[in-house]
């Protein structure tokens, strides 16, 4: 197989997984808390408010870890080891209510040991359907082993969207640190 039919073969299953990733997920919902983007707060060891698959109680083929060893902000940051390499494992926050027109700042710092990590941005209507995505390979461990590396992406809101998540899948077995995830407005 070559290299980019591999790569096609793994950014549909990146998308598949993510849009209609349901029934295999674990999620600790606090709805007083909002993003939870520096993975404080959590429930019986995992953070609240973000969707892992597959489920890590079930699936081996994800461990999840609140580590407070790393953090870019915060105490804490979010461990995620992927054990199976041809598995696509990762997490999801949950939808965070925007305003059509606005711009927003969408970020976070990531850490690598031995695989990649692809980001996706996705914005929703009013009927929970989902608008406008981009997918992004933002990490490598061949770029910056070790060291946290910084994704950041702006976006204005169409007309009629309503809300927005940020997911991260992990590409390969190994190791990746998440933190200081943020969806905030941009002053004009």
């Amino acid at each position: 197989m070559t290299t980019r039919r591999r790569s096609a073969i793994i950014l549909v299953g990146i998308c598949l997984l993510m849009i209609s990733c349901t029934s295999d997920v674990l999620l600790k919902r606090e709805s007083t808390v909002g993003l939870n983007g520096s993975f404080e707060i959590t429930d019986s060891g995992y953070p609240v408010n973000w969707e892992f698959f597959p489920n890590p109680e079930t699936n081996s083929a994800l461990q999840v870890i609140v580590d407070t060893t790393y953090a870019v902000e915060g105490n804490q940051s979010i461990k995620l080891v992927a054990r199976e390499i041809d598995d696509v494992v990762g997490i999801q926050s949950q939808q965070v209510q925007v305003q059509s027109g606005k711009t927003y700042r969408i970020s976070l710092s990531v850490k690598l040991s031995g695989c990649s990590v692809w980001v996706r941005r996705a914005t929703w209507d009013a009927d929970s359907v989902p608008v406008n995505s981009r997918l992004a390979k933002v990490a490598d461990d061949l770029r910056s082993p070790g060291e946290w590396q910084h994704f950041e992406d702006i976006l204005t809101i169409p007309e009629r969207e309503t809300s927005i998540y940020v997911g991260l899948s992990v590409i390969g077995s190994g190791t990746v640190w998440c933190d200081d995830v943020r969806i905030e407005e941009v002053a004009e």
